[in-house]
């Protein structure tokens, strides 16, 4: 295997175990190890304390040396817990044996990304497939004509059915939809699956919030609507996408949200805030108590921060796509955010499906489109946006440059919601917050 198309423990280690200490620590690189040295007195608590980092792990060489110029300094009635205060922050799990298990197959896993091409016909040698060899020849054109309109065709069916299935499906309430999606493979038929592909298109898409947003300002003689009205086979047909619905999602997540409370007082929550309660959410989670769980369950704070400081550095705003920005300026901005990137690369890649860049330099990368590409891979991964061109000239300073959703949301206008915080706020969290929606959307797609 080349070098090229091959990773090592460690960095498999980085790139699974980062969500844990940017959440935790404000660490971006977790191999960086946290000397914090604290001393309890009668004076106060943590007085003194010393946060240093550092790129090895004998810290722990002067331990000695520190203890006695401490307990040396120290007046009479001060009380030094411990020989040593001095800590080494380490992932809290490591110990468990699944763990070593997740990152070597998590290692397979990337490898097998990097090295496809060779991942495939090794699996195709091993379930005895055969391979027919086709001549580039002036059949070869015809041929492949066909294979594609095989494939359209087949697509294409395959689409009308799930549109008609969801639109003949039964709504399912909570306690159904979840009854359902824990039954086996083979106790679930296909109206089962369209039912919970209706029940994930809801609730991604706020539907019911917009039926009793429209119900409640009902006029006399006005008929009530229902879900029906809502879901057509255009709309099933444009937005039930798993892309799509991710993207809707996290949009919906990360803008500025404005809320009535029961008190009759408008709460405004910008992105800033919601990054911070999301973060919160994430460090107190109390569902988290081994690897398995913290590597699965996707950390939402971790995948908004690194797509919404790219934006921040270059200059835009999630919340306002008419702000542009000068070629001229976006040349110097661009550059440091690809610095930016650069040092945060294996956080990157593997959240945002990079593994192309693995082992690239992107400062490395000289032309603006190459480099514009590499912010794009990840702003639109997770948001589905991209910095485009907004017009043409020979002049820098009047090339214009825009963060834009290409209109995706014409049909159904994007309608942030309100957070709430689990540790602070529970009842609220589990009520009205909709956009933590690891156990719903998706579930039947995993």
């Amino acid at each position: 295997m080349s070098p090229d198309d091959s990773v090592d423990y460690n960095t498999v280690e980085q790139m699974l175990c980062s969500d844990y200490y940017l959440t935790s620590y404000d660490l971006h690189n977790n191999i960086l190890p946290k000397k914090i040295t604290k001393i309890v007195n009668t004076y106060g608590l943590d007085d003194g304390i010393e946060n240093n980092n550092n790129n090895n792990n004998n810290n722990n060489n002067n331990n000695d040396d520190d203890d006695q110029e401490q307990k040396s300094n120290k007046p009479n009635n001060e009380l030094l817990v411990g020989s040593s205060r001095d800590r080494i922050m380490v992932y809290p799990y490591k110990n468990e044996p699944i763990y070593d298990l997740y990152v070597r197959n998590s290692w397979e896993s990337i490898e097998d990304k990097l090295n496809f091409p060779a991942k495939l016909f090794g699996y195709v040698k091993y379930k005895g497939y055969q391979l027919a060899y086709l001549p580039n020849d002036e059949n070869i054109g015809e041929i492949v004509k066909d294979m594609k309109e095989i494939r359209t065709e087949r697509e294409d069916e395959d689409n009308a059915n799930t549109v008609n299935g969801i639109l003949e499906a039964p709504d399912l309430d909570k306690d159904e939809y979840y009854n359902k999606i824990k039954q086996r493979d083979e106790y679930i038929d296909d109206k089962d699956i369209y039912a919970i592909k209706r029940y994930n298109l809801v609730k991604c898409y706020g539907i019911h919030n917009e039926i009793n947003l429209f119900n409640d300002k009902i006029k006399d003689g006005e008929q009530p609507k229902t879900i029906k009205d809502y879901l057509t086979s255009d709309f099933v047909e444009e937005y039930n996408d798993k892309t799509k619905m991710g993207w809707y999602r996290n949009l919906t997540t990360i803008m500025n949200s404005s809320m009535v409370g029961n008190d009759g007082k408008t709460y405004d929550q910008s992105t800033n805030t919601k990054l911070e309660i999301m973060k919160d959410n994430a460090k107190y989670d109390s569902a988290i108590t081994n690897c398995y769980l913290d590597f699965t369950m996707k950390n939402k704070y971790s995948f908004h921060y690194y797509a919404i400081e790219i934006i921040k550095k270059l200059g835009f705003d999630v919340n306002d796509f008419t702000i542009e920005q000068p070629l001229s300026v976006l040349l110097f901005t661009l550059d440091d955010t690809i610095e930016w990137c650069q040092q945060h690369k294996n956080e990157l890649i593997y959240k945002y499906d990079m593994f192309k860049y693995t082992h690239k330099d992107l400062t490395t990368f000289d032309k603006f489109n190459d480099k514009l590409k590499i912010v794009n891979t990840i702003v639109n991964s997770q948001y589905g946006l991209k910095i485009k061109k907004q017009n043409n000239s020979t002049d820098p300073e009047k090339v214009k440059y825009c963060l834009t959703d290409n209109n995706i949301w014409t049909t159904i206008k994007t309608k942030p919601v309100q957070l709430f915080s689990k540790r602070e706020d529970l009842s609220k969290y589990k009520n009205h917050d909709n956009s933590f929606l690891d156990d719903g959307v998706f579930l039947d797609e995993e």
